[in-house]
């Protein structure tokens, strides 16, 4: 049956196509380093790690007590800043880094605090031609080596949200050397190609997707969901809690991707949803697109000629997640309209070491709810801890004998 959606959903719909393509300013919001020092954390450092293929990218680094560091990679559109939108006693890194663990926040090239190169300018459609592809291949293990380079371990956690998992997936599919810096990789409602959509908003969306790109290329604009001054205020006008257009708001985000509007995920929503888009590359979005059409986790697909070229196949190539032989923990939810259960089991039936697979306990916990829902710390947050301490691992100093004093 297709949801009978009010007005005021159409039109908090219609500005949300709209705001994809608007451009501005990004002054009045709080940085992740703001945000990690409003967490009453002082003790971290901003890094910047290059590529092997030349972009510049960004970790933060909140210090913890010496324990193995966690690396926590942002959803498709995020950054960085996505992991710190509660308090700091609901929130992962917080309750990581009181744990013990060193905490690392990383941001993909093409977000808002990773648009730099060693040669090339953000306003040159070159640095825009960059894909899912890019990410797995260069920014991950950039930011792995990275890790390891600057700690005391040669093994890390790696936490996963959403699109995020793919990507770590087809890190470890691409180049398996990788799955040995990996204690256990976490995936929180991990997104991958041949997920049964539930959202009929967002399968409308991916419908008419490639129309919206067409749009986009025609005005020479390579990056979508941009983080700027207009949007912040429109999402505030809209969805702050004395707008009449707040339930339009709560509506509208409970059928795009399941919302836990029972709780407290609605406090603050306006805030929250300022950092929900940080900026893409179009191409991103294009090859996702294609892998949901395909039903395939793949590579992306550049058309006949250029596959030939750079695969040596006339389609592009499927990622094997059977070379993923590093411990993984998979995370579903009831009332995610993005991901379902159909997911989490093709995993299982394909990846070679599924550690564990939890499915949250609460129906109306949802796609979004693992960012906004203070509850996520007790439904999944303290879980994150507990799996890690089934994992312990020493120095590396330690591992052969050797101390630091």
């Amino acid at each position: 049956m297709v949801p009978c959606l009010s007005s005021g959903a159409v039109i908090a719909g219609v500005l949300t196509f709209y705001l994809l393509i608007v451009r501005g300013s990004t002054d009045g919001f709080l940085s992740t380093g703001q945000l990690i020092e409003n967490h009453g954390h002082q003790s971290y450092s901003k890094h910047s790690v290059i590529t092997e293929d030349g972009y510049i990218i960004n970790l933060f680094h909140i210090k913890g007590q010496g324990g193995p560091p966690f690396l926590l990679l942002h959803a498709l559109m995020g950054a960085s800043d996505q992991w710190l939108l509660r308090d700091g006693d609901h929130d992962l890194p917080s309750i990581l880094v009181n744990s013990g663990y060193d905490v690392w926040l990383g941001d993909f090239r093409g977000n808002i605090y990773s648009k730099k190169h060693t040669h090339l300018n953000v306003s040159d459609p070159e640095y825009w031609k960059f894909s899912i592809d890019e990410w797995a291949y260069y920014d991950v293990p950039a930011m792995m080596d990275y890790v390891c380079n600057n700690t005391e371990y040669d093994k890390m956690y790696l936490v996963t949200y959403s699109l995020s998992s793919a990507i770590v997936l087809a890190t470890a599919s691409a180049r398996p050397e990788y799955n040995d810096k990996i204690i256990v990789s976490y995936h929180l409602a991990p997104f991958l190609a041949f997920t049964n959509i539930k959202s009929l908003l967002l399968r409308i969306g991916i419908q008419f997707g490639e129309f919206y790109l067409a749009i986009s290329r025609s005005i020479k604009n390579h990056e979508l969901f941009s983080r700027n001054h207009w949007t912040m205020n429109s999402i505030s006008l809209f969805c702050n809690k004395k707008s009449i257009f707040l339930k339009a708001c709560v509506t509208l985000l409970s059928e795009f991707f399941g919302f836990d509007t029972s709780g407290n995920s609605t406090m603050d929503l306006d805030f929250k949803l300022t950092y929900s888009r940080a900026g893409v590359s179009l191409n991103s979005i294009d090859h996702l697109l294609q892998m949901i059409k395909a039903n395939k986790f793949q590579h992306y697909d550049l058309g006949h000629n250029k596959n030939l070229q750079k695969y040596g196949r006339p389609k592009p190539p499927e990622y094997d997640l059977r070379k993923v032989t590093s411990p993984v923990v998979l995370y579903y939810s009831k009332n995610d309209r993005v991901v379902d259960s159909g997911t989490i089991h093709k995993l299982i039936s394909v990846l070679p070491n599924v550690y564990q697979t939890i499915m949250i306990p609460h129906n109306k916990f949802g796609h979004i709810d693992y960012a906004f829902n203070s509850n996520a710390k007790t439904l999944v947050f303290d879980s994150v801890i507990n799996i890690a301490r089934q994992f312990r691992i020493a120095p590396i100093h330690q591992q052969y004998g050797y101390y630091y004093y």
